[in-house]
């Protein structure tokens, strides 16, 4: 996957007062990599570095928090295109086509019935043991730029998670506004098609 998605993890981490260099130390990763604009790591080494984050800021919602934050215009070519969907269905293929470019190892579909939309975050490997924190990242990012781009506030309908419950649940509630239920076979919103 492309380095470019540790970036945010980075940014993050500063705005919340960390010191990158030592998260570096911390995580046994060496941060030159990231000068190489085409380099690329594996998925398993993209979620040893968010457990890491996780760890080393004390934060058990720390893919939650870091999806909350993404900005569009942090997310390149992907932000402007977005900017300029018609529809949140042209969101959806957008961020799926860019998203199978940047190759997170989470891929999204949707199916649309008459009132409802269920996006599904399926993980391409099955093997892979995926990281709570990237999926809630991907979850929480996708759910806070449609809430940007529909201009309007809406509740999701339904929030599950394949992952077994963390310790503490209240947050999915104060940034998702629903409890998840967890240990589902999918990971995957609902929401109402009028979003």
């Amino acid at each position: 996957m492309s380095v470019s998605l540790i970036h945010p993890i980075l940014s993050y981490m500063v705005g919340k007062g960390y010191n990158s260099e030592s998260f570096c130390l911390f995580a046994s990763f060496d941060k030159r990599i990231l000068q190489e604009a085409e380099a690329r790591i594996g998925e398993e080494e993209f979620d040893r570095l968010l457990d890491s984050a996780s760890a080393f800021t004390h934060d058990q919602n720390f893919g939650l928090h870091l999806g909350q934050t993404i900005e569009l215009s942090s997310l390149g070519i992907l932000g402007y295109v977005l900017l300029h969907c018609s529809t949140i269905e042209e969101v959806l293929a957008a961020y799926r086509r860019y998203n199978v470019i940047l190759c997170s190892g989470i891929e999204i579909e949707w199916e649309t019935s008459l009132r409802e939309t269920a996006i599904l975050f399926k993980v391409s490997d099955p093997a892979r043991q995926v990281s709570r924190h990237a999926i809630e990242g991907m979850v929480s990012s996708l759910y806070h730029i449609i809430l940007k781009l529909s201009c309007r506030n809406f509740v999701l309908n339904e929030l599950r998670f394949a992952h077994e419950a963390p310790k503490e649940s209240g947050e999915y509630i104060n940034l998702l506004g629903i409890n998840p239920m967890f240990k589902s076979s999918a990971n995957l919103i609902r929401l109402d098609n009028e979003v």
